[in-house]
């Protein structure tokens, strides 16, 4: 899909599928959490890469919103729009900026965790001691960091500020998607990774 992404072009658009799919979850967080929850007025500002792209998906999401709010009224009531801002101008997408880099960065310098086993197992059914349960939610078998990749957590000498900011993190986990296309979590607390078991 990335390299769909990223090679096609449809009037002169890149194909938006992949990020429609990524976006749409994360949008319709901000519907639920500040539309239905909070009851505040809330808006979207980003650093936009590709302006006529971007408005085309942001499109598609407020679409996709209205329609949601036929089912639960009231939620996208509360939504101001959205606007473009580039990083130097907002200090908290300075700071989104500053994890997206810190987590990109740890997975390129950590291949095997999205290259090395990453094609699709059938895990066993049947209980298994590596597999756990989080907060009651779907079973994810762990799997041990490698010593780089946890050294690579711990020394911040080595340019990652993950291990001092963890605490900032509302679930302690950083998501990576491996080759095969499954998510990938890294439980920072532990520094295991867990993989989802379907």
């Amino acid at each position: 899909m990335l390299t769909q992404w990223e090679n096609e072009k449809m009037n002169g658009m890149r194909d938006l599928g992949l990020l429609k799919d990524i976006y749409t979850p994360f949008f319709n967080f901000l519907v639920q959490h500040h539309g239905n929850y909070l009851k505040k007025s809330y808006s979207v500002i980003y650093d936009a890469r590709n302006e006529i792209e971007d408005a085309a998906l942001h499109q598609h999401v407020e679409d996709w919103a209205r329609k949601f709010d036929r089912v639960t009224p009231g939620g996208f009531a509360h939504y101001q729009g959205y606007k473009t801002m580039t990083s130097q101008n907002s200090a908290g997408l300075r700071l989104v900026d500053w994890l997206v880099g810190e987590i990109r960065n740890f997975f390129y310098k950590n291949p095997p965790l999205v290259e090395e086993n990453s094609e699709l197992d059938v895990l066993s059914p049947y209980l298994n001691p590596r597999m756990l349960l989080i907060d009651g939610r779907a079973p994810f078998y762990k799997r041990e960091l490698s010593e780089d990749a946890k050294a690579c957590f711990l020394n911040t000498g080595k340019g990652f500020m993950l291990p001092r900011i963890k605490k900032y993190f509302g679930s302690g986990l950083l998501t990576y998607y491996a080759k095969h296309g499954e998510a990938r979590h890294i439980f920072i607390p532990k520094l295991v990774a867990l993989d989802m078991a379907d």
